[in-house]
């Protein structure tokens, strides 16, 4: 499957995962800052082996930097509530 496919859609997962871990952990996460966050994340996502670690490591930083959340455990919460089914997607469709 090309990535010109894959990439929208896993940014599409990406943000909405994010918006509702945002919502679980009680966090204000502005629209904006979902779509900025999961889009420099869904693109260092691709990579094949160390993508996801490269992702993770970005989304975790930029959602401490970007709202109010603190490193443990809300940020944590959000990241890994939006990277899991992003991997699983990429996965299952690349």
């Amino acid at each position: 499957m090309s990535w010109k496919f894959l990439l929208p859609l896993l940014m599409l997962a990406m943000s909405v995962c994010a918006f509702y871990g945002a919502k679980f952990a009680r966090v204000r996460l502005g629209l904006g800052s979902i779509i900025v966050i999961c889009a420099l994340s869904s693109i260092l996502l691709m990579p094949p082996w160390i993508g996801w670690l490269l992702a993770s490591y970005c989304m975790l930083r930029l959602v401490v930097k970007l709202s109010d959340a603190e490193l443990w455990p809300d940020a944590t919460i959000i990241t890994v509530v939006a990277m899991l089914p992003a991997i699983l997607l990429k996965w299952l469709l690349y």
